[in-house]
């Protein structure tokens, strides 16, 4: 008897760490999508619904394929809804895009791009019942990378200007 108690206090103490653990591993990842510009997804094909969450538990967007696609801003949109009328055969099985989506986690009309991550959902059968993965707003990225790239191009601008300059001056 004593035997049993010992381990069963010791599979208690295990559990409780185990807890402990699951808890703060909770906590550590809603502060990252607190303070991050990430969301967890999940969609539905049977619902024709995405699902974006913000740290665990609910949902803090439900919004269905026909409202999303009105989000997006790219040229893109027609090509989704193509892949949306197959919804079993043309998805990829996993990809990485960058979107220019227009107000789906804001209230302005500002157009943010954001990377998504999708990897397919299957029962147990082998049917594709939806996509998850992460969203993630890259605009930030996205302004400082054009922002490069003007100004790489001015440098470039200049550097012929001189060119031409020096070897004027050098004619005369």
């Amino acid at each position: 008897e004593r035997q049993i108690y010992i381990r069963r206090k010791q599979d208690e103490n295990r559990l409780k760490q185990a807890n402990h653990d699951l808890i703060k591993s909770e906590k550590e990842l809603e502060y990252l999508f607190e303070n991050s510009k990430m969301r967890l997804w999940h969609s539905s094909f049977a619902e024709r619904r995405a699902y974006f969450y913000k740290g665990s538990g609910h949902p803090d967007l439900v919004i269905d394929f026909d409202k999303y696609y009105d989000h997006i801003a790219d040229d893109n949109r027609e090509e989704m809804k193509m892949l949306d009328k197959d919804l079993a055969g043309n998805y990829p099985e996993s990809y990485t895009v960058v979107r220019k989506i227009k107000n789906l986690f804001t209230d302005n009309d500002k157009i943010n791009s954001y990377a998504i991550n999708s990897i397919p959902r299957y029962d147990k059968d082998g049917n594709r019942l939806g996509c998850y993965g992460l969203i993630r707003n890259i605009t930030d990225l996205v302004e400082a990378q054009e922002k490069l790239k003007k100004e790489t191009e001015r440098a470039n601008d200049s550097s012929r200007q001189k060119s031409a300059f020096l070897a004027n001056m050098s004619h005369e």
